[in-house]
């Protein structure tokens, strides 16, 4: 098998999580038409139609690890099992971000840089709602908060701290705040970018930046 197929296996996932992240804005974009054009009239449909849209979930990881994270009296043992499922099904998942990315809007080295970042999250056809340039400041703003040793790439582990970032729960429909357990919400992933497009001199872009490393810490550790 040639090195670019491996690529594009190892890609799968991150190309299957940014169709998530378009779809969830146009899930919500087409909520806004639908409130403005009378399609939804009362309150309760456009509670029950948010909510559908905003429990979307992007399974990370499989069920094997919910499954041991639930059991109870678990085995010293069973807890590095399940720490290290966590922490490598991210990593692979970071990993695949990054070789989708680059696959796309790269040079094809497996690296991730601001540039093919900033390529990746420009969406024309938001053109109307945000200009190009906004949203290229705004993934600025994201890829700085990213690249946390400020080396100017984002490496598998800088990505996984983000990815397992938006599976903390912010604690909305009926969520314990802080809950992980790897599965990507709507809602949690559309509430903490509100703040990752937000500079680090600014409140929520600061808060972002003592989450990743929180997140980078729970995943790697001294690593």
């Amino acid at each position: 098998m040639g090195t670019n197929s491996i690529q594009r296996v190892s890609a799968t996932q991150g190309a299957q999580f940014e169709k998530f992240t378009k779809e969830a804005s146009k899930d919500y974009e087409n909520l806004i038409g639908n409130i403005l054009n009378g399609t939804i009239t009362t309150e309760e449909q456009r509670e029950r139609e948010n909510f559908r849209i905003s429990n979307k979930t992007f399974e990370v990881l499989s069920d094997e690890y919910r499954t041991l994270a639930d059991k109870k009296n678990k085995t010293p043992e069973e807890i590095q099992r399940m720490k290290d499922m966590y922490k490598n099904g991210f990593l692979n998942f970071g990993e695949s971000y990054i070789n989708y990315v680059d696959s796309v809007h790269g040079n094809k080295d497996n690296k991730l840089t601001e540039n093919e970042f900033v390529k990746s999250q420009v969406d024309p056809s938001m053109s109307d709602e945000i200009s190009p340039d906004e949203q290229k400041v705004m993934a600025r703003n994201v890829f700085a908060h990213l690249d946390m040793n400020k080396d100017g790439k984002a490496d598998k582990k800088e990505v996984a701290a983000m990815m397992s970032l938006f599976d903390m729960s912010i604690g909305h429909n009926g969520d314990k705040p802080g809950k992980v357990d790897g599965k990507i919400k709507v809602v949690d992933y559309s509430g903490r970018s509100m703040n990752l497009v937000k500079p680090s001199s600014e409140n929520g872009g600061s808060a972002m930046d003592t989450l990743m490393q929180t997140m980078y810490n729970f995943l790697f550790g001294n690593e």
